[in-house]
């Protein structure tokens, strides 16, 4: 299990987790969003790259 960061750490935390078939980087529309108001960290779980 691989986890990524995004976003300045000093705001709220967002965990996002991704679909059973999906890569963590299918998330990336929501990261680049999202990250201006939160500190997100995007778990990669394993097998799913």
């Amino acid at each position: 299990m691989n986890f990524y960061e995004f976003g300045d750490e000093n705001n709220l935390i967002m965990v996002l987790i991704h679909g059973v078939i999906q890569p963590w980087d299918s998330m990336m529309e929501e990261i680049e969003y999202f990250r201006v108001d939160y500190h997100i960290y995007a778990v990669e779980l394993d097998g799913h790259t």
